[in-house]
């Protein structure tokens, strides 16, 4: 079995099906991804890696429908994006059952189960990778916060133990941001920002919809904090006014300067307390997608067994929840232990650093697509242009909110988070092949700079969930 990078599995025609064919020199050039033949090897794959959220899915398929994919016309500011549920009732979908051990939908009534119930985490991960993390009836609470804080393992699966488990992280984060956060710098650069918030209402230009400088942000007018005697400080109110200027929920009066203010709070006493890794560039987009899922609303702790109630109306916490917010501590936490790596300076050089995660994606688009990666290495197109920035904030500046949660359901579903990434990134590339294959150095480089919107965000999972099965049957055979 030498030379099974040379094995061909026939069949899956459609796992990267961009559209077309064409490389643009007339003749129909297939990738190996994309049409009739898939080239297969062994880039990522652990040969004693259990995927628990693949192998254990006979076991509880009769819990998980099979999601009808459509794409996505939501909003930048919805919450969610509900799958289509051709062939099924939408009430079908057994996300209650699955966290709360009922056919009734719990949620609904904002309270938690009567009888202590343990969450099955292989049943909710199917659930979570086939999409099925929505509400289904207006005004019903998102099963997502719940079902992320359950698979990032912030609250065990034991039902019984979630309010207990919740109290007690907001108690230890709350005595955090009073001991950390009780300076002046702090009192100046709280008040600095509700200023640039408010300065400026203006919306993110409609060609630049994720900027990399102040220049183009709405919260622009204020250019930096004044924090002295804190770089940190300084480094971290900075990235936090940039953090997803195109969503409404960060952009939007009176609120918006409290959320800030909540992502800020959450950064800075993470990396006080992490001080071998501290404050890195792009931390503040995972904290931003995080914050946007669990403090959106509070109706959802009713599930945890808490009062919802409304936002606090304290200095401290205004419009925003506190246990939301602490509970968002939590899990911005556990999102950054999963990508440690990326964020440790010296790690840089290995295989699980940043440069290695972004040789990995290199290597799955030249396994998978030789044609399309020659292209760009004859461009002189180094893969860490646009690799770096998907790496380390997880996708979360390339797509609208409502796709980034639903690769984020995929990824936290996973069992190799890093990897799952490295999948969907290079899915991404081979996406857009035909028209890279037709760009100069310069047009490649805005394709993937700003990759384009529209791009079918479940095709491209269907890509990557493929793309990672054919690299196990790789493994497996291996083992024969």
């Amino acid at each position: 079995m030498s030379l099974l990078n040379d094995t061909v599995v026939e069949g899956v025609g459609d796992i990267i099906d961009n559209g077309d064919g064409d490389n643009g020199d007339g003749d129909s050039d297939k990738n190996s991804l994309g049409f009739g033949n898939i080239t297969i090897g062994t880039i990522g794959v652990d040969k004693d890696d259990k995927d628990d959220d693949e192998d254990n899915n006979n076991n509880i398929s009769h819990l998980v429908p099979s999601p009808s994919i459509v794409p996505s016309n939501s909003s930048p500011t919805s919450h969610l994006r509900p799958p289509s549920t051709t062939g099924a009732s939408v009430s079908a979908f057994p996300i209650s059952q699955i966290l709360f051990g009922t056919t009734t939908d719990t949620t609904t009534t904002k309270q938690p189960p009567k009888k202590a119930h343990i969450v099955s985490i292989q049943a909710l991960k199917a659930s979570a990778s086939s999409g099925f993390l929505t509400s289904t009836t207006p005004g019903q609470p998102s099963p997502r916060p719940l079902s992320w804080l359950l698979l990032t393992k912030v609250l065990s699966p034991d039902s019984s133990k979630w309010a207990q488990e919740a109290t007690a992280i907001k108690d230890t984060y709350e005595g955090f941001v009073d001991e950390l956060l009780n300076s002046q710098d702090w009192f100046d650069a709280e008040e600095w920002l509700q200023a640039g918030v408010f300065s400026s209402h203006r919306p993110p230009s409609p060609s630049s919809p994720h900027p990399d400088d102040q220049a183009n942000h709405p919260h622009s007018v204020l250019r930096a904090p004044p924090c002295p005697n804190s770089f940190l400080l300084s480094e971290v109110i900075k990235d936090v006014l940039r953090t997803h200027p195109d969503l409404a929920f960060y952009i939007s009066p009176p609120q918006s300067s409290s959320r800030l203010l909540g992502v800020a709070r959450i950064l800075y006493v993470w990396a006080r307390l992490n001080q071998g890794v501290k404050y890195v560039q792009g931390m503040n987009e995972l904290a931003g997608v995080v914050f946007f899922v669990l403090a959106q609303s509070s109706d959802w702790l009713g599930g945890l067994g808490l009062p919802p109630g409304p936002a606090s109306s304290s200095s401290a916490h205004p419009h925003v929840h506190p246990m939301c917010e602490a509970l968002a501590y939590s899990l911005t936490g556990a999102l950054l232990t999963l990508n440690i790596d990326v964020y440790t300076s010296g790690l840089d050089g290995s295989a699980t650093g940043v440069a290695g995660r972004v040789q990995v994606v290199d290597d799955l688009v030249a396994l998978h697509d030789p044609a399309l990666h020659a292209h760009l290495s004859n461009l002189s197109l180094s893969p860490s242009y646009y690799l770096l920035r998907w790496v380390t904030t997880l996708l979360s500046r390339e797509f609208t909110m409502p796709d980034v949660v639903s690769l984020w359901d995929g990824m936290l579903s996973a069992a190799d988070a890093g990897r799952w990434i490295s999948y969907v990134s290079a899915c991404m590339v081979m996406r857009v092949r035909a028209g890279l294959l037709s760009s100069d150095f310069q047009e490649a480089m805005e394709t993937l700079q700003s990759y384009p919107q529209g791009e079918d965000v479940d095709a491209i999972v269907r890509g990557a969930r493929g793309l990672y099965r054919l690299e196990r049957a790789v493994a497996d055979r291996m083992r024969e």
